[in-house]
């Protein structure tokens, strides 16, 4: 099995250094960013299996970080802020992300929240790549209802 790798967004550089070190001990690869912009940049690089955000970051903020990569990155995005305010959640939640959690974390519940993304995110990946089918010249592409003849689209009824 290979090392996921995680993109650490944070700009608390003591809590980023903690988390980090509690990721890798773990057996991830952990890639840390303090600047939204630098982070955004290096998400839409990298496609990591999962990205932790904080909200309150220098260059644009965990929530533009967000809304620009989602949709390009399909990954799973952990917000993690300090900032304990329902809005922001629903905010984070319907810009994209998949959790919110507060600080201060405790390790445990972050890396427990981790492995859960990280097992939904293996199974959605695992669906999807049994939803195409191939048979000789036939693909049938049942996530997208589509299905081609050596390349050339076949129309489809709904039944």
């Amino acid at each position: 099995m290979d090392k996921k790798t995680i993109i650490l967004v944070e700009d608390d550089l003591e809590l980023a250094a903690l988390t980090q070190e509690r990721l890798e001990k773990e057996g991830y690869h952990v890639l840390h960013e303090e600047n939204g912009e630098r982070a955004r940049d290096l998400i839409l690089d990298t496609k990591p299996d999962l990205v932790v955000l904080d909200i309150m970051l220098p260059g644009i903020d965990g929530f533009d970080v967000c809304r620009q990569v989602r949709p390009v990155y399909a990954g799973p995005i952990l917000i993690l802020t300090a900032r304990d305010d329902d809005l922001d959640e629903i905010l984070g939640l319907e810009l994209g992300a998949d959790d919110f959690v507060t600080k201060p974390i405790k390790p445990r519940l972050l890396l427990a929240r981790v492995r859960a993304l990280l097992r939904r995110s293996s199974r959605k990946e695992t669906s999807t790549k049994q939803e195409k089918l191939q048979i000789g010249e036939l693909v049938v592409d049942a996530s997208r209802r589509e299905a081609s003849i050596v390349g050339e689209a076949v129309e489809l009824t709904t039944t």
